[in-house]
């Protein structure tokens, strides 16, 4: 009763193997997907901190090097997240920031989660201003200036 099954899987893997075989590289370096590059920066960390003291980013103001990455760690506080959108930033940034996910981070609840943000070389110089949505009007803002 098996038999009956088996030859048409048999003949069905044979032509998709032959179809696929066709599918392989054309010799065009474009259609390659690159690697993408190690990461050989800085990285520099600022902590999302709520206490009796006050909300705030700490550091709240930090100069870094195109190349770096910006580590964000909730310590305590919660909720708290990284929002670049609406804020005074480099011509381009708000874009570049929007495709790789990064303009408006997610809030973040438990004390240890952490966002990363990579200004790599293609972004912008100049001065990003976020705030935490969540505790702005309590003064919950910073500054990265990438040189």
């Amino acid at each position: 009763m098996k038999m009956k099954y088996l030859l048409p899987l048999t003949i069905m893997a044979g032509l998709a193997t032959s179809f696929l075989a066709g599918c392989g590289d054309s010799g065009n370096a474009s259609m390659t997907p690159q690697a993408p590059q190690p990461f050989t920066g800085q990285i520099v960390e600022v902590k999302m901190r709520g206490t009796a003291q006050g909300y705030k980013f700490e550091p709240n103001q930090i100069v870094i090097q195109s190349g770096d990455m910006v580590r964000f760690i909730m310590v305590d506080g919660a909720p708290h997240n990284v929002d670049f959108s609406n804020q005074r930033l480099p011509a381009g940034a708000a874009m570049i920031l929007q495709n790789r996910g990064k303009l408006i981070g997610t809030n973040f609840f438990v004390p240890g989660q952490t966002c990363e943000v990579e200004f790599t070389k293609d972004m912008p110089i100049g001065e990003y201003d976020f705030v935490c949505d969540a505790h702005a009007a309590l003064g919950m803002r910073g500054k990265i200036i990438v040189n």
